[in-house]
Order: C-alpha cells, then sequence, then structure tokens
C-alpha cells in the first residue's frame, strides 16, 4: 500500500465532481422542460375550456 487509500491518483473527486454537475444540470433542465410542458397542457386545456360555447356565456356573464 502507498497510503493512497481508495482514492489512487486523486483524480476520481474531479471527476466524480464533474459528473454531479453534469447530473445537477441535466436535472435541472428536466424540471424547467417538465414545467413548461405542464404550462402548455393546462394553455391548451383553458384554450379547450374557453372555446366551448356555454362556458364562454358562463364566464362573460
Amino acid at each position: 500500500m502507498d497510503g493512497q487509500g481508495l482514492r489512487g491518483s486523486g483524480e476520481a473527486p474531479k471527476t466524480v465532481s464533474r459528473v454531479d454537475l453534469l447530473l445537477v444540470a441535466a436535472a435541472v433542465i428536466a424540471i424547467i422542460c417538465a414545467n413548461v410542458g405542464v404550462v402548455r397542457a393546462l394553455d391548451v386545456a383553458l384554450d379547450a375550456v374557453h372555446d366551448q360555447p356555454a362556458v364562454t356565456t358562463a364566464l362573460n356573464r
């Protein structure tokens, strides 16, 4: 044993931190895309509801 233990040359923590940053960035992008998708779905649903004549009449009263 050379006293370095499981770390080896010390490059592993840098690689892990890069991977962690990439995973965090991917998660943030996925959350943003999901939120945009939810907003668009709600927008489409509301447009469909507002296109109904009975709903439009009730809302205009």
